[in-house]
């Protein structure tokens, strides 16, 4: 017991000398940042623009922070590493005010971060945010090579952009001696990955090379956007290859210099490199410092990664997570699509009666129930429901409905062996951890299964490219009921489960989940009719249907 204190008072002194030491690097930053900066000159170049063109500035820089944290995470992913969303998000930006040192090198504060809140190794993010680096420079080099006229140019950054693939090929032999496990990097370096990662470096970069452009819209000469970025892009390049910032406080910077020789004068010149300074980079600051500091603050509740823990702390809004017409919208086409692959049961609620259907009635259970209300749709459909849910306190308010629930764990299922006629459940399985977990919680399901008993999944579909990214970059910044964690299953998956028949996969939904009520009751229709042509394979959802394998010798009466 003492040596356990004694851990934990070593550790408090750590991160308390961590804290101290961010703290002072925000001040110092910043301070310095103010210090070589010329405020005046801000406040010139400020009053001397259009404010619309300050708006669209500012839009494109959002623009670039939003696509790199996309990157980020995306990056994370691919190396097995899955941050919440939203913890994630606050940790990117918080790392922004890092962007004033010396090859963005305080943004190894991020991994520091991320292994304080997730005990994630430090060693498996740095090698992440090498990669990130990478596709940078990369994405740097071609966009200059494309918006440069000059031959010479032209071949140095494509040389920059090209070293890059040696230097990730050299990263992969220092990530082993790390320890880091070889899977990350192998995914790192894979093709699909590369694809992805440098699409998204070069349309963050192309968003903020635009910045030049857009600034010296309201100065002569004008400066086009192709020039405006080869502009940009060739200052940024210069500052990551000799390590040093000289996009801050340098009135003689190397953007200064081209916009000289397109024949700027050097008030005019001097004022546009202000203006993007003070978009990009004071504005990335500011950001950074104030996310710095709420990453110190304590938070409102423990961040976790346990999808239990997640769902008992937001019982109180899991029922805000959507619009009540999206609820009942979705609750009465998903009862009603798994009642229809269901047999039919003769008993029908009326009107004011029980939710329970009679004993003898088909029975069943709900696997993740959340708050009870499929249970009590299927039951006044005439079928008898339980329900089990992992997270304590929302099988609590399910009970107080009126719904049969348990508390349980899908992979030890509280029933016996051939006891139920179906199961099924909605939107649960991508919570659990990884296809692993899926499978385990397939063969449990097997087995309270009767022979030829059905088993419903409902899930969000990955074919959709649109909804998956909204799914798992901003539903789960913006909402509370996911994490950005979750495992996606594909329709594939369905046919690989041993002991099961995959019966059919049904697709539904297009409208998305923020649609008001007004335009859901008049493009419901249309969703319908799409549901009914061969684009229902990129339906934001799906009902897969499986049939358990009678045992072998056993005739299928079905």
């Amino acid at each position: 017991m003492n040596h356990a204190t004694e851990d934990q008072r070593s550790t408090a002194v750590r991160w308390g000398h961590f804290t101290f030491a961010l703290l002072l690097l925000v001040i110092v930053v910043l301070g310095a940042w103010i210090f070589l900066s010329d405020i005046q000159q801000y406040a010139r170049a400020v009053a001397a623009v259009n404010p619309l063109v300050l708006v669209a500035m500012l839009g494109l820089t959002l623009l670039f922070f939003g696509i790199r944290f996309v990157r980020w995470q995306y990056l994370l992913r691919r190396a097995d590493v899955r941050l919440p969303a939203r913890g994630s998000l606050l940790i990117y930006l918080a790392s922004l005010v890092a962007m004033v040192t010396p090859a963005y090198i305080a943004e190894l504060s991020r991994s520091l971060f991320i292994r304080r809140k997730f005990g994630t190794p430090i060693r498996v993010t740095v090698t992440v945010l090498f990669y990130d680096r990478l596709f940078d420079m990369a994405a740097l080099g071609l966009l200059g090579a494309m918006a440069t006229s000059q031959a010479w140019l032209r071949a140095s950054m494509l040389l920059i952009a090209g070293a890059t693939i040696p230097a990730g090929w050299a990263a992969i032999g220092l990530a082993q001696r790390a320890a880091v496990e070889p899977h990350v990097t192998t995914t790192l370096t894979r093709y699909s990955v590369v694809v992805v990662g440098l699409a998204l470096s070069l349309a963050a970069w192309l968003a903020v090379g635009l910045l030049v452009g857009v600034a010296a819209s309201g100065f002569e000469p004008t400066v086009g956007l192709a020039e405006g970025l080869d502009i940009y892009s060739r200052s940024t390049v210069m500052d990551g290859i000799t390590f040093i910032s000289t996009r801050v406080g340098d009135a003689n910077n190397s953007a200064i210099v081209q916009l000289r020789r397109l024949d700027m004068t050097p008030d005019d010149a001097l004022a546009v490199c202000s203006l993007v300074q003070l978009t990009s980079i004071g504005f990335g600051l500011l950001v950074g410092a104030g996310f710095s500091l709420a990453c110190l603050w304590p938070p409102r509740r423990a961040v976790t990664s346990d999808h239990t823990v997640h769902f008992d702390q937001i019982v109180d809004e899991y029922a805000d997570q959507f619009s009540d017409h999206i609820w009942e919208y979705l609750l009465e086409r998903k009862v009603t699509m798994i009642a229809e692959a269901l047999p039919t049961s003769d008993y029908n609620a009326p009107n004011g009666a029980p939710n329970h259907a009679p004993n003898g009635a088909p029975l069943g259970l709900d696997l993740g129930c959340g708050l009870g209300k499929q249970c009590l749709a299927m039951g006044r459909r005439g079928y008898r429901v339980f329900g089990i849910d992992s997270a304590g306190k929302l099988v609590s308010s399910a009970g107080k409905t009126g719904a049969t629930v348990v508390n349980g764990n899908a992979l030890r299922l509280p029933f016996g062996d051939a006891s139920l006629d179906f199961v099924y459940t909605v939107g649960v399985l991508h919570h659990l951890d990884g296809t692993d977990g899926q499978a385990a919680s397939c063969v449990e399901v097997m087995r309270v299964l009767k022979p030829n008993g059905l088993f419903l999944i409902h899930e969000t579909n990955p074919r959709n490219p649109l909804f998956r990214f909204y799914m798992g970059y901003v539903f789960p910044v913006i909402k509370s009921i996911d994490m950005g964690t979750e495992w996606w299953i594909a329709p594939r998956f369905w046919n690989q489960i041993d002991g099961f028949t995959l019966v059919d996969v049904k697709y539904f939904t297009f409208l998305p989940d923020f649609i008001p009520r007004s335009l859901l009751r008049s493009l419901a229709p249309l969703e319908r009719r799409l549901e009914s042509t061969p684009l229902r394979r990129y339906s934001a959802h799906y009902m897969a249907i499986l049939r358990k394998q009678p045992p072998t010798g056993v005739e299928d009466d079905n």
